[in-house]
């Protein structure tokens, strides 16, 4: 799969192609000049995945794997989170929420996909994971995406910091 079909995948437009993104996937994705790929277990504590995973080998290319704490606030307009977040078995509730609350962090804006579990249904974490991101504050979309290569629909999650500081 090329970058593209990877954008296209989470609805990104071909002006958003060129902000600065970070893609957060178990599996290395061909990256462009602006964009950093990062395999999603090192936004984890070690404690909180499963010794039992294999990890990805970090990226060959100068945009290495990183740990997302090494990155500041809003370091990125956009994260795409691919195959990972709830998907995943082994992760809890507050696993997925602690992990999207670092990526909204680092990020203007986050969107994952898919919503799916490993059996085709939708996670047992996302109603819980929206109220909770929607009670502190950010903004919460569920958006359809098109697919050409899947005979069903499917969605992604965005999220973006809705707050707004006034300052007196």
């Amino acid at each position: 799969m090329d970058i593209k079909d990877y954008l296209e995948q989470f609805d990104v437009t071909d002006k958003e192609s060129q902000l600065s993104i970070l893609i957060c996937d178990p599996e290395p994705v061909p990256v462009a000049a602006n964009m950093i790929w990062v395999d999603p277990k090192q936004l984890l504590k070690p404690s909180q995945f499963s010794q039992s995973s294999q990890s990805s080998e970090p990226s060959s290319s100068s945009q290495s794997s990183q740990h997302a704490h090494h990155f500041k606030d809003q370091t990125f307009n956009l994260t795409l989170c691919g195959h990972f977040l709830f998907l995943n078995g082994h992760l809890s509730e507050k696993d997925h929420l602690d992990t999207l609350l670092e990526l909204i962090r680092i990020s203007s804006e986050v969107r994952v996909a898919p919503l799916l579990d490993l059996h085709g249904q939708p996670s047992k974490h996302l109603g819980p994971i929206l109220q909770a991101l929607q009670e502190q504050g950010y903004g919460v979309e569920l958006r359809e995406i098109k697919s050409n290569q899947k005979p069903h629909k499917e969605a992604l999650l965005r999220l973006w910091n809705a707050t707004c500081t006034v300052q007196t």
